[in-house]
């Protein structure tokens, strides 16, 4: 795939996000007129996305990893796309120890197309997915991730009176790795069914396109959940055992545990943060005035007005605002983000981590 920013007269850039560029293929002014009067294309609009995000293939990878019903509800909403419902059908491939991001599944979501469905019909979709690592014919490594809208008996699609309409997707993304960042070279296009005006369709895949973007963002949040449950269970083991309130089964790491409970037609119920672990069952001695874990300040004027650091939402120790970085974790609480200390940011980026593990999420 080569960079279409350089002929300007062959392909016009959609959006821009970051480092990532969305371009679409300039049509002729007839096929332009059809798709403003709602005339449906003879084939879906493709649309191709080139730039870099920072970060690693496996970060990508691990991000949009999803083998369990709530583990995708959960990834599609902390990457802002809120389905309405998703369901993992079957995993047909698991992976391996020489290659543990390697999936081959089969998925369905129902998603909002534009706002009220009584103007717009949602769309729904059953799609084979795969993942994983290869190597090309020059012997490079490289990452991918593949979308494709299949028929399967057990996901027929819904009656016309459904309010719901069938949606077929196609995405082939490459990722390469490069010094610090990871090259982006993907293509897809969406078929929105109806007759509906060219535009909704392009910014469908270009929306679909760009969450690229936010899937280093959602390695990040899983691999700063799992360490804070780690943190979460030494604390509770520490603690007297009168003062443990939840049992050990509440920081099990789950994937199906909260498969029937997820509501996905309220995706607020879901938080992208974490939740307040430590005001109430904090003792009394952590009150005292300490000094940041990180570059060992107390705050301005403790004795004075007795003026505390804030805790890392993650292993829960004194950290200043210098020394602190807000960032957003797995919860099914509703909470805002979180302060985390840069010790424990840099220690998720060193964390070893095996998509086929249990789903990590805060309860």
């Amino acid at each position: 795939m080569g960079r279409p920013e350089q002929d300007e007269h062959t392909w016009k850039i959609l959006k821009k996000h970051n480092h990532l560029r969305v371009y679409k293929r300039k049509v002729q002014s007839s096929q332009l007129d059809q798709s403003r009067i709602g005339t449906s294309f003879k084939k879906p609009p493709m649309v191709i996305c080139v730039g870099s995000v920072d970060g690693t293939v496996e970060d990508i990878l691990y991000g949009i990893h999803a083998k369990t019903r709530s583990e995708m509800g959960a990834t599609m909403t902390f990457m802002d796309r809120h389905p309405l419902d998703c369901d993992v059908l079957a995993v047909l491939d698991s992976g391996s120890e020489q290659d543990p991001f390697r999936q081959l599944s089969i998925k369905y979501l129902l998603a909002e197309t534009f706002g009220d469905s009584r103007v717009v019909n949602n769309r729904d979709t059953c799609m084979l997915e795969s993942m994983g690592f290869g190597v090309d014919s020059r012997g490079k490594r490289y990452g991918y991730y593949l979308l494709r809208s299949v028929d399967v008996p057990e996901c027929s699609p819904l009656p016309e009176d459904s309010g719901v309409v069938r949606a077929s997707v196609t995405m082939c993304c490459i990722y390469r790795q490069a010094h610090g960042s990871v090259k982006v070279y993907s293509k897809a296009m969406v078929d929105l069914g109806g007759s509906l005006p060219g535009f909704m369709a392009y910014d469908a895949v270009t929306d679909l396109l760009l969450t690229n973007a936010e899937a280093v963002t959602s390695a990040t949040a899983k691999r700063l959940t799992a360490l804070a449950l780690q943190s979460l269970r030494t604390r509770k083991n520490q603690e007297p055992e009168d003062l443990t309130s939840s049992s050990e089964s509440e920081l099990l790491l789950s994937g199906s545990r909260y498969g029937r409970s997820f509501n996905f037609r309220s995706t607020k119920s879901l938080s992208t943060t974490a939740p307040s672990l430590t005001d109430e069952e904090r003792p009394t001695s952590q009150k005292i005035v300490k000094p940041c874990i990180v570059c060992g300040k107390k705050p301005k004027m403790a004795k004075l007005v007795r003026s505390t650091h804030r805790n890392c939402g993650v292993c829960n120790q004194s950290v200043c605002t210098k020394c602190s970085i807000k960032q957003k974790l797995y919860t099914r609480a509703e909470s805002a983000p979180i302060a985390c200390c840069t010790v424990c940011i840099l220690a998720a980026r060193q964390l070893k981590v095996d998509p086929r593990d249990p789903f990590p999420i805060l309860p």
